[in-house]
């Protein structure tokens, strides 16, 4: 009787372990779930955070672009610029684009640059600070068109100058939105690419 009575206790104390142990899993994945739950809707509400933020910043973007007066001919965008030797002033030279620069986006553009890139090499070229264009803003027009001022010098001389406007040259505006974003159009010469390309710096 006894030993039986042991035998008893001993299957009691093994199925009493072996439940605890079961509870003991159930407890562990019941912490893991919960905090795997905590985890993900911490994760939504970050993501969602982000996206917000995202689609606030997207609300304010400016978008920058030159668009000529008559358009963009697909086979020949040779016009736009003008390369005009006879306008200088010591060792500068004008260059002329027949186009309007304006600001298409949805909020202001700051520490608005033109740039343009000449013979292929994308150190050539010149630079123009503009003052901040409001959205819709414009600048240039056909009776006053943009100008940018060539440096001409050793690493760009009068010869480089005179083969430029024959060369597929690139007008390049870059441009910060409210939040310091800075953004880039580029309008190139070369008909075989988009005449606007607008990306994030």
């Amino acid at each position: 009787m006894s030993s039986t009575w042991d035998e008893v206790t001993a299957i009691c104390t093994g199925v009493a372990a072996i439940a605890t142990a079961v509870m003991a899993g159930f407890t562990w994945k019941a912490i893991k779930d919960s905090q795997k739950q905590h985890f993900d809707l911490h994760q939504q509400g970050t993501d969602a955070q982000v996206l917000s933020e995202k689609h606030h910043q997207n609300s304010f973007r400016p978008i920058v672009v030159v668009s000529p007066y008559d358009g963009v001919d697909p086979v020949d965008r040779s016009g736009i610029l003008s390369f005009d030797g006879t306008a200088r002033t010591g060792n500068t030279r004008l260059i002329f684009i027949y186009g309007l620069l304006k600001n298409v986006g949805v909020g202001p553009a700051l520490v608005v640059r033109l740039h343009l890139r000449a013979m292929e090499t994308k150190d050539y070229g010149s630079t123009h600070e503009l003052s901040p264009l409001q959205l819709g803003e414009a600048r240039g027009g056909v009776d006053a068109p943009l100008k940018l001022v060539l440096q001409v010098n050793d690493a760009f001389n009068e010869t480089d100058f005179a083969l430029a406007s024959g060369t597929l040259w690139e007008l390049v505006v870059e441009y910060e939105d409210v939040f310091g974003n800075r953004f880039r159009t580029t309008h190139a010469k070369n008909s075989q690419r988009p005449w606007t390309l607008v990306e994030k710096v």
